[in-house]
């Protein structure tokens, strides 16, 4: 996260493919909350270097998210130093992690967690805990 000297917040995202999930909703939500008690702020950016979802989208920009997808080759077209970006093809995901955590501290801390490999519409739980 950076901000910008006319007040914009801008968060990078090295992301693929930005999908709304229920956990998604959740920390937007949060972290919206957050971010709009922040002094100063004018402006909300999320530069994604893949796409996301149009319901992603939807939901972000109804929140006052400004999204950048496909920010990659824009960003570096800016660099004139770097030699010609080409950027690699783009692929379906071919799966999806998903991890639940739950962490507690007072003084001393713990983890819990569990997470699920979805693969053609099969979910595979973990087999250890995360």
């Amino acid at each position: 996260m950076s901000r910008t000297v006319k007040g914009a917040l801008v968060f990078n995202l090295p992301l693929d493919y930005l999908v709304w999930t229920e956990p998604m909703a959740q920390l937007l939500t949060a972290g919206n909350q957050l971010v709009n008690e922040l002094p100063g702020v004018k402006e909300k950016q999320v530069w994604i270097a893949g796409t996301l979802s149009p319901r992603a989208r939807k939901e972000m920009e109804s929140r006052g998210w400004q999204i950048h997808d496909r920010a990659e080759a824009q960003l570096f077209s800016w660099v004139e130093t770097y030699p010609d970006y080409k950027k690699p093809e783009e692929r379906v995901a071919s799966g999806l992690v998903t991890l639940n955590m739950k962490s507690v501290a007072f003084g001393v801390g713990a983890t819990q967690g569990d997470g699920f490999l979805t693969i053609r519409e099969r979910a595979i739980p973990s087999r250890s805990p995360v």
